[in-house]
């Protein structure tokens, strides 16, 4: 990455590895580290931790396949958990040296067709957006789940933004909500990129749509703003006992007037360690094939009613279906809310 651009990344991602650094002993709890985590927020600018850690109220939605054992959240400003109790990928963007989170934007939800669930948050700044699109795929033992990120340049010039992609020891399930499990912390022990994938604890991998143009990844104590300095390539691999290991994927996007740029990942909601055929092409397929599923699941029943309510009716009807689909995971412990 050339050396003002990377200066610029560093920047803004030296705010966030600062505001972590904290004089605690290590915690021996999951509550304990809940508290931790919680202290940073606080004192940190708002933004830069999920909202659920700063003590305000945080909503979110699953998504998952039909009757999925295993299902992903994402949350009202576009963090991703990946799976039951999982770690979470988190978006931020730098702007000219400026680290720019979900609290610097103007953010809104939607689901596809304003009822199936394929969710997307969308961050709006003066002259460009981001929207984050999550939907799961594959059968219901299975599943895989993928996030793509789409930043759109507004205006009439050429711009250059990084897309940062942080990979924390956080759940999108905040630490002040529980239903069948606890919330907040989910522990990063080890997090190393292998030369195609983020691996996680050894064991879950994380695919990207395209190579990051730098990886770092440090303790919960901030390692980040050294690692984005140096002058190698990838980082090496982090081992933290504690669990407050992260990292993060770094894009450089040089956008045309009015032009887009499209980042994305997938990973197995399990185990599984065989990369998919991962295209951007596959990327578009296996959503229009998702949606496609879904309007099929959702559009058996019809009901005949005034014309001025039908739509309101026909939306209500659809959602309802889709959360009595995902109501399978609450057998297998998910959180359903």
């Amino acid at each position: 990455m050339p050396g003002r651009a990377l200066a610029a990344v560093a920047a803004g991602l030296a705010v966030l590895a600062a505001t972590a650094a904290l004089a605690v002993e290590p915690p021996a709890s999951v509550a304990a580290k809940n508290a931790v985590i919680e202290a940073a927020a606080k004192a940190a600018r708002r933004g830069l931790y999920p909202r659920a850690f700063s003590g305000e109220q945080s909503y979110w939605t699953l998504v998952g396949v039909d009757g999925g054992a295993q299902s992903g959240l994402i949350s009202e400003d576009g963090a991703v958990e990946l799976g039951k109790r999982g770690f979470s990928i988190e978006p931020f963007v730098i702007e000219d040296g400026r680290l720019i989170t979900w609290a610097d934007a103007a953010v809104s939800q939607s689901l596809k067709d304003g009822y199936l669930p394929v969710p997307s948050v969308t961050w709006r700044r003066p002259g460009w957006t981001l929207k984050i699109t999550s939907f799961a795929s594959g059968d219901a033992k299975s599943p895989r789940l993928t996030t793509r990120y789409e930043v759109r340049n507004l205006t009439r010039r050429p711009r250059t933004l990084a897309l940062a992609l942080a990979v924390r020891p956080l759940q999108v399930n905040g630490p002040e909500q529980f239903l069948n499990t606890p919330g907040g912390f989910s522990p990063i022990v080890d997090l190393a990129w292998d030369g195609a994938a983020l691996v996680v604890n050894g064991r879950r991998r994380v695919w990207p749509l395209s190579r990051a143009d730098r990886f770092v990844a440090g303790r919960f104590g901030g390692a980040l703003p050294e690692g984005l300095r140096s002058a190698g390539g990838a980082g090496g691999p982090v081992h933290d006992a504690d669990g407050l290991a992260s990292g993060t994927l770094i894009y450089k996007l040089t956008l045309p007037a009015g032009g887009r740029v499209t980042v994305a990942w997938v990973a197995p909601l399990g185990d599984a360690a065989a990369r998919p055929e991962f295209s951007r092409a596959w990327l578009d397929r296996q959503q229009a094939v998702v949606e496609s599923a879904w309007r099929e699941r959702l559009g058996r029943v019809s009901f005949t009613v005034p014309a001025r309510a039908r739509a309101v009716v026909e939306e209500d009807l659809a959602r309802l279906d889709a959360h009595l689909a995902r109501w399978a995971d609450a057998a297998a412990g998910d959180p359903v809310l």
